[in-house]
């Protein structure tokens, strides 16, 4: 793996400016949305909230399926990896962890019915094999470079999402849906109160696809139009997501913006580093 980090880093850097000026400008933007949000939050709910409208509703109940696949998808390439490389025992760990995830990620159907419950611990069956299938079927240098993207996408988002919960209960804000004349703007915690409208998990894990911007720098993708879908498929994934999310009622302007704060600094922080302890190496 230390000559993908090594590839990454040089790729980084070599376009040092033109990411300080994308990272800044979209912070930039983010901050502003934060501003505005302030005063047109509320508002902007009211006008946009329709919970019947089918594309927000499909993505409020299916969008978050990039986290599962980084979740899932993660540990069994891990676990592939590791029984390719004949280390049976520490391949049961990844394992048993993609299986607990999915069992973590059935937990809405767990609210339904029996018949619901196991029908979605049989399309976690289904998906785990799946992903076992075509890992054991990727050749070794593609599988290494997969794993790769997957295990930095894997640590960013999680970090993400640990600090997002604490922001989640610590600020308790009362989503619009079950909003009764206590709002408050999000610059105001309310301290633990049950509530977790700020700031929005399902779009991190929409944005949680912006790894695929990982994919034409570790495998090499020269091609325009290719790069080109990379790029443009989770920028549109995760606006499609902030939106549906104000739309259905589960959150407000500033609470979509501020995954996106979290996350790009996350991120940042994180390559930052990575690379600063590769360019000590060299």
């Amino acid at each position: 793996m230390k000559e993908l980090t090594k590839e990454l880093c040089n790729t980084l850097a070599r376009h040092k400016k033109f990411i300080i000026i994308f990272a800044s400008s979209l912070l930039a933007v983010c901050v502003a949305g934060m501003v505005v949000a302030a005063f047109v939050d509320l508002e902007l709910s009211r006008t946009l909230n329709d919970p019947t409208q089918v594309f927000s509703k499909l993505l409020h109940d299916f969008g978050e399926w990039p986290a599962y696949f980084i979740n899932v998808g993660f540990p069994i390439a891990l676990a592939v990896y590791l029984v390719k490389n004949k280390k049976y025992w520490w391949a049961i760990l990844p394992f048993i962890f993609a299986c607990a995830f999915g069992l973590f990620f059935s937990r809405i159907w767990l609210e339904t019915s029996e018949l619901q419950f196991h029908l979605h611990i049989i399309l976690n069956v289904i998906c785990i094999g799946v992903f076992v299938g075509i890992f054991f079927l990727v050749p070794k240098e593609a599988h290494k470079k997969f794993l790769y993207i997957l295990g930095v996408t894997f640590i960013i988002t999680n970090i993400t999402y640990l600090i997002m919960l604490a922001f989640k209960y610590l600020w308790g804000r009362v989503r619009f849906w079950d909003l009764a004349g206590n709002f408050t703007p999000w610059y105001r915690p309310n301290g633990i109160t049950g509530n977790t409208s700020f700031p929005s998990g399902h779009v991190l894990s929409a944005a949680s696809l912006l790894m695929l911007w990982l994919v034409p720098i570790i495998f090499k993708i020269k091609n325009k139009v290719a790069r080109a879908i990379l790029i443009i498929i989770p920028i549109f994934y995760t606006i499609s997501m902030m939106y549906a999310r104000i739309v259905v009622g589960a959150h407000y302007l500033s609470d979509v913006v501020f995954s996106i704060i979290l996350l790009t600094l996350c991120a940042t922080v994180f390559l930052y580093f990575v690379c600063r302890r590769q360019k000590k190496k060299n």
